[in-house]
């Protein structure tokens, strides 16, 4: 038999079918509905129509884009077909391009337009992209000269960084900061460094900063942990974060050993990581952390880490917390650790109804944005650690969000406590 039949054979035998070949008639046919759907009043049909046209090279397609970029009513629908000629590279397409952003004839393609010009990096685009860092979008125009890739454009860039400039929403900050980065990694590195010393909230610097030199960034960021203020101790622990190394794991385990404002930010990066070493540094330094929000987020950070006697902790600052919120955190972070023996500690809560009202923007993670009720918690906590059931988590809150639930969870209080009052005289499952 020969090979190509051998292959067919081996083909249906592993129950796969072979994909039609479009005719080229199949092909004449898509390409018509495709021209007369650029030509249709629904907006979504003459999108899907330009995207449709990826990849393609009918001559008839790309006159069709062509005529879609210069004269389609909707601006979007304009900067789509820039995109897909540029990602084509349709050299036809640069004068349209270039014609309408020099005459202002498509307000709002702007972005798209300054894009496909950088994408293509043709000649003749560059002198349109720096004219247009003078013009109505200045960070359309730094964003396409990233994409064209050429370092002499970097100076008059930077020229947009300024106090004037600040005010000007984050993702045109972003969209200049990031141009730079493309042109000059180096040196975008230590102008973001400069205006992360000035104030890392005034511009999105983060964001950036983790592709600048990563052995410069990290080392400025290790040197905020030791002597910033506290806003840039949380942004460099958000940026230490992104760069994901295990040098900067290591950094933020020692960073919690101290006594920086953004631990809190640091236990959570740490346990997102699922960096076991800091396990028994969060159980360490639990029984001497005051504040209320560090408290709660060394103890989820345990709960997830699943750390050796981790329970034993959480369940000794359980008896003395007064907080609801507190009080749910440490049930949860016991109920994801699956140690029976909390069950005791757990239920000596089940009769307190306290609740606190935690609006969605009073809470860094937005993990309880309604009231909580201990009880409830309680009840949940002891019925996981019973039954093996899924711990309650961010799909569950969300659930009862959607429901409209007022408490946390409605598991049966009654049946769980009767269930717990068969147990207190054979001292099962208590430390």
């Amino acid at each position: 038999m020969h090979r190509p039949a051998l292959c067919l054979v081996a083909i249906l035998a592993l129950g796969c079918s072979v994909a039609p070949i479009p005719s080229g008639a199949s092909m004449r046919t898509d390409a018509t509905k495709i021209l007369q759907d650029f030509k249709s009043a629904d907006l979504g049909k003459r999108r899907d129509a330009v995207y449709a046209c990826r990849g393609t090279g009918d001559s008839k397609l790309l006159e069709g884009l062509r005529s879609v970029l210069k004269s389609d009513e909707h601006c979007n629908i304009r900067g789509f077909a820039a995109e897909v000629l540029s990602e084509l590279g349709d050299r036809y397409a640069i004068p349209i391009i270039i014609y309408q952003l020099e005459r202002n004839e498509s307000p709002g393609s702007e972005e798209w337009f300054y894009a496909a010009l950088g994408r293509m990096r043709d000649p003749r685009g560059f002198d349109t992209l720096m004219k247009g860092l003078d013009g109505r979008r200045p960070a359309d125009a730094a964003a396409g000269l990233g994409l064209y890739g050429d370092p002499r454009a970097f100076d008059t860039i930077t020229r947009l960084i300024g106090p004037a400039y600040v005010e000007t929403g984050s993702m045109s900050q972003s969209q200049i900061l990031d141009a730079l980065m493309l042109l000059d990694r180096e040196r975008a590195t230590e102008l973001c460094l400069n205006l992360f010393a000035v104030g890392p909230g005034d511009w999105p610097i983060g964001s950036t900063l983790v592709n600048g030199v990563p052995e410069r960034v990290r080392g400025a960021m290790e040197e905020y942990l030791d002597y910033g203020n506290e806003d840039h101790q949380s942004e460099a622990v958000r940026i230490l974060d992104k760069l994901g190394d295990a040098h900067s794991m290591e950094r933020l385990i020692h960073y919690i050993k101290g006594k920086g404002g953004a631990r809190w930010s640091a236990a959570s990066v740490l346990a997102d990581h699922g960096v076991s070493a800091a396990g028994p540094v969060l159980l360490l330094e639990l029984p001497y952390e005051t504040g209320e929000l560090e408290r709660r987020f060394f103890v989820a950070a345990l709960g997830i880490l699943k750390t050796p006697d981790s329970a034993r902790g959480i369940c000794n600052y359980l008896r003395v917390e007064v907080s609801a919120l507190g009080q749910v955190e440490m049930m949860r972070a016991l109920a994801n650790l699956g140690d029976r023996r909390a069950i005791s500690t757990i239920m000596s809560r089940a009769s307190d109804r306290t609740s606190e009202e935690i609006p969605r923007s009073g809470d860094p993670y937005q993990r309880f944005p309604f009231n909580i009720n201990v009880a409830d918690a309680a009840a949940w906590a002891t019925a996981t650690l019973r039954d093996g059931k899924k711990p309650f988590d961010e799909d569950t809150l969300s659930i009862q969000i959607e429901t409209g639930q007022d408490s946390l969870v409605k598991p049966n209080t009654k049946q769980v406590a009767t269930w717990w009052d068969g147990l207190v005289d054979r001292r099962i499952y208590q430390f």
